[in-house]
């Protein structure tokens, strides 16, 4: 049920994978780019369906960002 005018939904959110309770249907990973790869490995046993990455330095970092790029897609 969405939210009505000037109000907010709750977003929850966990400092650990390990507390998430699964199905999780969306996933928001905000890290450095060399930790993204193995925390969206790890999201995958818990049911996530969808992921979103807010991250830098990956393919427009040079060579190095982009083999993690790859690795992510």
């Amino acid at each position: 049920q969405g939210s009505a005018p000037g109000e907010a939904t709750l977003v929850e959110y966990w400092d650990r994978l390990a507390d998430v309770p699964a199905p999780v249907e969306l996933a928001v990973v905000a890290l450095p780019p060399t930790d993204v790869v193995s925390v969206v490995r790890r999201l995958g046993p818990l049911g996530v369906r969808s992921v979103v990455v807010l991250s830098t330095g990956f393919a427009e970092r040079g060579q190095e960002g982009l083999a993690l790029q790859r690795e992510l897609v």
